[in-house]
C-alpha cells in the first residue's frame, strides 16, 4: 500500500499540538521554535509502524490562482501567524530525501486527488481535510485523520454532513459553502428542504437540478437556487477536486523546493 501525506495539513496539526503541550500562544511562537519537528516525526513514525506500506509520499501545496480569480475572498478568513511551521519540517523531509509530489497551480488536495486517481491500487491518505473525503467514493482510497485519530467512514460522513454518499460532498459544499475556505453559503436556510434532493442525486449539479424539478420543495428555495445560479457555479469550481492534474514527482534533495509561505495558517479542518 502507498501512503500519501497531506504535508501542510499534518505540519500545522503537529505545530498547534506542540504549542498546546508547551503552553505557548501561536502569536508568541519564538523565531527559533523547533518542538513541532519532533512531534511531526514522532506522530508520523508511530502511525507508519502500525501497518505494512510500500511507498511514502508527501503532497505539497501550490497557489491555486484560478480560484482567487474566481473568488478573491477565497481562504480570506484564515488567521495567519508570522511563524511558518512548514519551513523547518521541510528540512526534515530533505534529510530523509522523501518522495514529494506537487501539482503546479493547484492545492495539495488536487495533487492528492490526482495522485490517487492516476495510480492504480490502494492509497492511504493522511489528512484531516474534509475536502478529501470526496475521494472515499473510490473503493481503493482510505483516509486517516490524525486530528481525531481515526479512519474516516460513513459514520463521520453522516455526523459532519448528514449525507448518504461521499459522492455528494462537493455538491453539499457548493450549496452551503465551506467556512474554513471562506466559500460562501449561497442558499442559506434551505438545507432542510434541499438535502433530500442532494442525497438523491449522483453528486453532479445537473442531476441535483433534475431532482429538484421533481421534488416537493418550497417556492422560496427554488427562487434562491435560480437567483444564485452564477454563485453556485463558482462555488462548484472552488470545492470540486481535480483528478487530472499534471503532477511533478521528485526527491526532496533534488533541485529547488517550492517556496514556503511567509505566514503560517491553521490547516486543520
Amino acid at each position: 500500500m502507498r501512503v500519501l501525506v497531506d504535508f501542510s495539513n499534518l505540519a500545522h496539526i503537529t505545530f498547534f499540538s506542540s504549542l498546546s503541550l508547551a503552553k505557548i500562544k501561536p502569536e508568541d511562537t519564538p523565531p527559533n521554535y523547533q518542538y513541532h519537528i519532533s512531534i511531526f516525526h514522532h506522530r508520523l513514525d508511530a502511525f507508519l509502524k502500525r501497518f505494512y506500506w510500500s511507498e511514502l509520499w508527501f503532497a505539497l501545496d501550490s497557489k491555486p490562482q484560478y480560484k482567487y480569480d474566481l473568488y478573491p475572498k477565497y481562504k480570506s478568513g484564515r488567521k495567519k501567524f508570522e511563524f511558518n511551521p512548514k519551513i523547518a519540517i521541510m528540512e526534515l523531509l530533505r534529510s530523509w530525501n522523501a518522495n514529494m509530489v506537487i501539482a503546479e497551480g493547484f492545492e495539495a488536495d488536487d495533487a492528492i486527488a490526482s495522485f490517487a486517481a492516476q495510480n492504480p491500487g490502494e492509497t492511504l491518505i493522511l489528512s484531516s481535510d474534509k475536502d478529501l473525503w470526496q475521494l472515499l467514493a473510490r473503493p481503493q482510497t482510505i483516509i486517516y485523520s490524525m486530528y481525531n485519530n481515526s479512519y474516516i467512514n460513513h459514520e463521520h460522513l453522516k455526523d459532519a454532513f448528514n449525507l448518504e454518499s461521499f459522492h455528494n460532498i462537493s455538491l453539499y459544499k457548493t450549496l452551503w459553502g465551506d467556512p474554513s475556505d471562506a466559500v460562501p453559503n449561497v442558499v442559506p436556510r434551505t438545507k432542510k428542504h434541499l438535502l433530500p434532493a442532494v442525497n438523491a442525486s449522483n453528486g453532479s449539479l445537473e442531476d441535483f437540478y433534475k431532482q429538484v424539478e421533481t421534488s416537493d420543495i418550497p417556492t422560496k428555495c427554488r427562487e434562491l437556487l435560480e437567483s444564485n445560479k452564477d454563485k453556485i457555479e463558482i462555488n462548484s469550481k472552488l470545492v470540486k477536486l481535480n483528478l487530472d492534474c499534471q503532477l511533478s514527482k521528485f526527491k526532496a534533495q533534488e533541485g529547488s523546493m517550492p517556496r514556503m509561505s511567509s505566514q503560517g495558517e491553521r490547516e486543520a479542518k
